[in-house]
C-alpha cells in the first residue's frame, strides 16, 4: 500500500515539470488572479471567512504566491483594511482561505472584499487584476424596525466593545445607555456606533446596553445585553483515585468561580485518551468507571468558555491510586488489664491488595498513640482483627481506625467511629511519694505526713484506702497503723523522741503497692531556730533557682520543701526529691506569682532520716512595693532637716527585697543644686533632687545643704528588683537663718534704745527744751533755735481769720497824728470792750482778749524791728462780731506779708467828736 501512494506522488511530480516545461516552451504567462471567490460571515466572532482558488496553471507552477486583500466598509470606496499574505506551496487541494475580524458588528454596515495575487519573490510583485467585491450585507438598510448589535456578546474584563445603533424608517437614534444615559449626535439618522472602553466585570445576568429611537413622535427602545468575564483558569491540584477499585474520582481545584451564570460559565470535559472517550464533568469533579483489562489512564482535562480554554493532563495507576473506604463495625472482642482485640470489616473487595491500618488510642482523653499493622485484604463481608498489647490498667481508652492501601501514592481512609473502653484494674506497681513535717510538743512531737496521690498512670485501679504504719526504729514488735481514705492525702501522728520509721501504702481492688518509707531521726527537733541564716534566691526560666551546698558523704540525697501559697493558712506543702548528685534545681510550679515570696527549706537524707541544712526565700518575680514608705521629720533647721523611717517596713514589704532607699525632694525653683543627688527632670520642664540610700539597714538621714525659710516637697521610695513604691510628698519649711535675723534686729532695738532715752530725757528736761527752743516771749524769733540766719527768711508771716461774718465801723481818721489824743486803755475799758466784741455761749467763742491783740496788732503789720522811724498810723479798722456767730477751728485764714513784729507800739485810738 505504501509503495503504491509513493508512485503516486512521484506521477504527479513529474506531471507538473512536465507542465512547466511545456509552458515555458510555449511562453504562456501563467494568471494567478483569485477565482470562485466565496465569503461566510460569522456573527458572534465578527469575522469574515473569504475562500478562493487560483487557475490550474497557477496552482501547478509550484510557487508560493502572495495575496492582497482589500476590505471596504459602507461603499467600495471606503477602503478600512488592507492585508497580504503568502501562501506556502503544498501538495493540498487548490483552496486559499483568509479571515478577518471586523472591529464592528457585522450587521452594522455592510462590508466588501476583493483580492489580487501575485508569485510571491519578487520585489515589484506583478498583480493579476483584482477579483470583482464580494459583499457582506449588513442591516443599516432594511430600516424595517430599529436594531442594536451585538446581541448578548461576551468580553473579556478589560477591552473595548463597540456597539451600533439601526434606527427605524423615518427614525432617528436620540440616546443610549451604558450605566448611565448619554444624548446622541443629531444627525443621527443612520446607523450610530459607540465604543465602550475598559469594561469591567459584570453581574451574573450581564449588563444592559439600551438605546432609544425616535421619529419626533414615538419612542422606541431597543437593548441588548453584555457579558463581561475572563477566560477559565487553568485547574490546578488534579488527581484520580478509588475507593471500591471500581470508579476513578478524579477531582481538582478549579479556580476563581466565574462571575456569570452556570449556562455561560466555563465547562469542563475530561478526555481518556487510551479508550479516546470524552466526558461533560461537574466544576471540580469527575468520575470514571474502571474498566476490567485497563489499569492505566490518560486523562485531559479542559476547562473552557467564550473567551479561552485550559487544559491540564494525569496518568493514573488505578492500582496504585487507592483511597480506601471507612472501616465499620469496630467493636470490643476481649479486653484485660493491658490486652484488648477488636475487629471491623470494610465494605469494598480488596482481595489481593495489602492493607496498612493504623489505630489511634486516646488515653483518658488527653494522651494520644499511635499504633500501625498489616493486614490483606479481603471480600466485603469478611472481618479484620488487630490485637493491641501493653495497655495501662484501669485506663480510660478512645479508639478509632483507618486504612490506606500498601502503596506510595495512596491516602489513608476517613477514620472510623470512636470505640471506648477501659481496661481492667491491676495491682499497684509504684510506691507513694510521701513527706513529713515534724513540730516538737510538751510531750514529744507531732508528724505530719503528706503523699501524694497516684495518677492514673500509676494508679492501675481505684485506691479504696491508705494504710498507714509507723514504730519505734529500733523495736520491730510493736506497730501502730491507720487508715486514710480518699480523697484525703495527709494524717498526723504523735510520737516520743525517739526515732521512728514509717511506712504507707495503696490498696485497689486488685492488692497493695509497695510501701513507701520515711525515717524521723531521734535528735530532729526542727532546727530552724534562727541558727540558720536564710539565703536569697532568684526567679529562671518560669520558676525559681535553688541551690545548697553538697554533702555526698554525709547524704544520699535531698529534699527541697516549699510552700504554694505561702500567705494561706493552708499553705499547699510541696516538696521535690533529689539524688546526692544534685545541689541545684530551678523549682517550678504553676501556683508560683509574682511579687510572692517563697521560702525553700533544704533537708538532707540519710540513713537516719532527713535533716534541715539550709534555708531560702526568693521570688519568680519581684515587683514594686505596694506600701508607702512612712517618713517622720523630726529636726529642722534653717539649712537641713532630719529623716526618720521605721526599720520594720524592710521586712513588711513582700513584693520584693529591698536594695536601696531613694529620697526625693522638690524646691520652689524646680531645680537642683545639692552636692551628691541626681537631678531628674519632670514632665514641666522643672526637676528633682534624687538621693540614693544603698545601706537597707539605715534608719536615717540628713538632707543639707538647704536654704533658709523655704518651703520644700520631700517623699521617699524603697527599691526592689521590680521598682520603685508609690511616692506620697509631704511638705516643710526651713527654719530662718537666725543670723540674718540678729544682724538685723540687733541694730534696730539699738536705735530703738536710744531713741525711747531720748524721748525720756527730753520729757524729764521739757521745760528747759521748750525754754531752748520757743520761749515765752513776744517775738519767736528770739528764740535760740530760730536764731540762724537762714531760718529768719521770710519767717514773719500773720493768719487772720476771714470766715467770720463782721459788723465793721470804719472810723476814718483825717487828722494829723499830732492832734491825735492819747488815749490810755484802761483794764476797765478792755473789759467793756471785751463784752461788745462777744459773749461767750458754753466756751464756744473764742477769747475776747486775744481779738483785742489781733485788733491791736492788725494796725502794726507793716512795721518792723528794724523800721523804727515809720511812725505813721494806718487807718483802724474796728470789727464788731456778730455776737450770734462764732468761728471754728477749721476756718481759714489769709496769709499776709508783714512789715516787721512791733510788741511796743502803742495804739491811739481816735475819737469822734461829738
Amino acid at each position: 500500500m505504501d509503495w503504491l501512494i509513493r508512485y503516486h506522488q512521484e506521477l504527479k511530480c513529474l506531471l507538473i515539470v512536465l507542465m512547466l516545461g511545456i509552458l515555458h516552451c510555449q511562453g504562456v504567462k501563467v494568471s494567478f488572479a483569485p477565482l470562485n471567490l466565496e465569503m461566510f460571515n460569522d456573527s458572534y466572532q465578527q469575522r469574515l471567512s473569504v475562500r478562493w482558488s487560483v487557475s490550474e496553471n497557477a496552482y501547478l507552477s509550484g510557487s508560493d504566491i502572495i495575496f492582497h486583500a482589500q476590505v471596504g466598509r459602507d461603499t467600495q470606496m471606503n477602503i478600512i483594511r488592507n492585508e497580504t499574505y503568502i501562501s506556502k506551496y503544498s501538495d493540498a487541494e487548490n483552496q486559499f482561505t483568509w479571515f478577518w475580524d471586523s472591529d464592528v458588528p457585522l450587521e452594522c454596515y455592510t462590508h466588501f472584499v476583493r483580492i489580487r495575487g501575485a508569485p510571491a519573490g519578487d520585489e515589484l510583485p506583478e498583480w493579476s487584476p483584482w477579483s470583482q467585491w464580494k459583499a457582506h450585507y449588513g442591516k443599516e438598510n432594511l430600516r424595517a424596525k430599529p436594531y442594536i448589535f451585538p446581541h448578548e456578546k461576551i468580553v473579556q474584563e478589560g477591552t473595548s466593545v463597540n456597539f451600533c445603533c439601526i434606527p427605524g424608517k423615518n427614525q432617528k437614534v436620540a440616546k443610549f445607555f451604558w450605566k448611565t444615559w448619554y444624548d446622541a449626535p443629531a444627525n443621527s439618522n443612520g446607523t450610530f456606533d459607540f465604543t465602550v472602553h475598559n469594561v469591567s466585570s459584570t453581574k451574573a445576568g450581564g449588563a444592559n446596553v439600551i438605546c432609544t429611537t425616535t421619529n419626533g413622535i414615538h419612542i422606541t427602545m431597543r437593548g441588548t445585553v453584555l457579558f463581561v468575564t475572563k477566560p477559565p483558569d487553568e485547574p490546578t491540584n488534579m488527581s484520580c483515585e478509588t475507593q471500591d477499585l471500581k470508579t476513578l474520582i478524579c477531582s481538582w481545584n478549579p479556580g476563581k468561580k466565574s462571575n456569570l451564570d452556570e449556562d455561560l460559565a466555563p465547562n469542563y470535559k475530561l478526555h481518556e485518551w487510551f479508550s479516546k472517550k470524552t466526558k461533560l464533568c461537574s466544576r471540580s469533579e469527575c468520575t470514571w468507571p474502571i474498566q476490567k483489562n485497563q489499569n492505566i489512564y490518560n486523562f485531559t482535562l479542559v476547562a473552557k468558555n467564550q473567551l479561552g480554554m485550559k487544559s491540564v493532563s494525569i496518568l493514573v495507576d488505578a492500582t496504585q491510586r487507592v483511597h480506601p473506604l471507612a472501616p465499620t463495625g469496630l467493636e470490643l472482642q476481649y479486653i484485660n488489664a493491658t490486652n484488648a482485640k477488636f475487629r471491623w470489616t470494610l465494605k469494598a473487595d480488596y482481595t489481593g491488595l495489602l492493607l496498612l491500618c493504623q489505630t489511634e488510642l486516646q488515653m483518658n482523653n488527653h494522651h494520644v498513640e499511635w499504633r500501625n499493622i498489616t493486614v490483606m485484604g479481603k471480600a466485603p463481608t469478611s472481618f479484620y482483627t488487630i490485637a493491641l498489647d501493653r495497655l495501662q490498667p484501669y485506663t480510660n481508652y478512645t479508639m478509632t481506625l483507618r486504612c490506606m492501601a500498601a502503596t506510595h501514592l495512596s491516602t489513608w481512609s476517613d477514620w472510623s467511629e470512636q470505640l471506648e473502653l477501659r481496661t481492667h484494674e491491676d495491682v499497684p506497681t509504684a510506691q507513694l511519694d510521701i513527706w513529713r513535717e515534724v513540730k516538737s510538743s510538751e510531750n514529744g512531737r507531732t508528724v505530719t505526713l503528706y503523699w501524694r496521690p497516684f495518677s492514673e498512670i500509676y494508679a492501675t485501679g481505684y485506691i479504696v484506702f491508705y494504710n498507714v504504719t509507723w514504730r519505734r526504729l529500733y523495736d520491730q514488735t510493736k506497730y501502730q497503723s491507720r487508715v486514710v481514705h480518699p480523697p484525703q492525702n495527709t494524717t498526723q501522728l504523735s510520737i516520743d523522741r525517739q526515732a521512728y520509721v514509717i511506712h504507707i501504702t495503696a490498696q485497689n481492688g486488685a492488692g497493695i503497692s509497695p510501701p513507701s518509707e520515711i525515717r524521723i531521726p531521734n535528735d530532729d527537733e526542727i532546727r530552724d531556730n534562727g541558727q540558720i541564716k536564710e539565703g536569697r534566691v532568684n526567679g529562671k526560666d518560669g520558676g525559681i533557682y535553688v541551690s545548697w551546698k553538697p554533702h555526698p558523704a554525709n547524704y544520699h540525697g535531698y529534699v527541697v520543701e516549699w510552700c504554694n501559697f505561702p500567705k494561706s493558712q493552708h499553705c499547699d506543702l510541696q516538696w521535690k526529691k533529689f539524688n546526692s548528685s544534685v545541689a541545684s534545681d530551678v523549682i517550678k510550679s504553676g501556683a508560683f506569682n509574682p511579687g510572692v515570696r517563697y521560702t525553700f527549706r533544704i533537708f538532707g537524707s540519710n540513713e537516719e532520716g532527713e535533716h534541715f541544712l539550709e534555708k531560702k526565700s526568693g521570688y519568680i518575680q519581684e515587683l514594686a512595693c505596694s506600701m508607702r514608705m512612712r517618713i517622720t521629720i523630726d529636726g529642722i533647721q534653717a539649712d537641713m532637716l532630719h529623716l526618720t523611717w521605721d526599720p520594720y517596713q524592710r521586712y513588711t514589704c513582700q513584693e520584693g527585697f529591698i536594695t536601696h532607699y531613694r529620697i526625693y525632694l522638690k524646691s520652689p525653683e524646680g531645680n537642683c543644686q545639692m552636692k551628691g543627688s541626681t537631678e531628674l527632670p519632670l514632665t514641666d520642664g522643672k526637676s528633682v533632687c534624687m538621693i540614693s540610700i544603698n545601706d537597707t539597714e539605715k534608719k536615717s538621714f540628713s538632707i543639707n545643704p538647704l536654704k533658709p525659710n523655704t518651703k520644700y516637697e520631700i517623699a521617699m521610695a524603697a527599691s526592689t528588683g521590680g521598682g520603685e513604691s508609690p511616692l506620697e510628698f509631704t511638705k516643710v519649711t526651713t527654719q530662718p537663718d537666725t543670723a540674718v535675723i540678729i544682724a538685723i534686729a540687733l541694730p534696730v532695738i539699738i536705735v530703738s534704745i536710744m531713741l525711747l532715752q531720748l524721748l525720756l530725757l527730753g520729757y524729764w528736761k521739757r521745760q528747759w527744751v521748750k525754754n531752748m527752743c520757743y520761749p515765752d516771749i513776744p517775738d519767736p524769733n528770739k528764740s535760740n533755735v530760730l536764731s540762724f540766719p537762714t531760718l529768719k527768711e521770710h519767717e514773719e508771716k500773720v493768719m487772720v481769720p476771714r470766715n467770720c461774718v463782721v459788723q465793721k465801723i470804719e472810723i476814718v481818721n483825717q487828722q494829723k497824728v499830732e492832734e491825735v489824743e492819747e488815749v490810755q486803755l484802761s483794764q476797765a475799758q478792755s473789759k467793756e470792750i471785751e463784752k461788745l466784741s462777744c459773749r461767750s455761749e458754753e466756751n464756744d467763742c473764742a477769747n475776747v482778749s486775744s481779738s483785742l491783740d489781733d485788733m491791736n496788732s492788725a494796725g502794726l503789720l507793716y512795721q518792723t524791728f528794724d523800721d523804727p522811724i515809720n511812725r505813721t498810723q494806718p487807718s483802724i479798722y474796728l470789727e464788731f462780731f456778730n455776737r450770734n456767730y462764732c468761728g471754728t477751728p477749721e476756718d481759714a485764714f489769709e496769709i499776709l506779708t508783714s512789715q516787721g513784729y512791733q510788741p511796743q507800739r502803742e495804739i491811739q485810738p481816735t475819737v469822734m467828736p461829738k
